[in-house]
């Protein structure tokens, strides 16, 4: 019966060879997936970044707009009461002349 035992020993040691292959090509699956996954949660979260950054340039965006639009407003007064002034110089030296 040795002969039958020494093939029973030789399966379990391919058996065991082979559980131990099927544990690398798991492990370095289960690596490449866990490498995939971070990946997708580093462009899901600079996706994310994206879009909260783009908001935040739209709201200064639009507040540079406002300000923009009220400098232009006050320099429309500037101007316009720059102009009175003049206008109130000139007939002050024509009254004086």
């Amino acid at each position: 019966m040795s002969g039958v035992d020494s093939g029973a020993g030789e399966d379990v040691a391919a058996l065991h060879r082979r559980i131990a292959k099927l544990e690398r090509i798991n492990a370095a699956l289960m690596s490449q997936v866990e490498r995939t996954m971070d990946q997708r949660g580093s462009a899901y979260s600079l996706f994310q970044t994206a879009i909260t950054l783009e908001g935040q340039v739209r709201s200064r965006t639009e507040e540079l707009t406002a300000l923009m639009r009220s400098l232009e407003r006050s320099n429309q007064a500037l101007t316009a009461a720059k102009e009175e002034a003049e206008r109130a110089n000139r007939s002050k030296t024509r009254f004086l002349a």
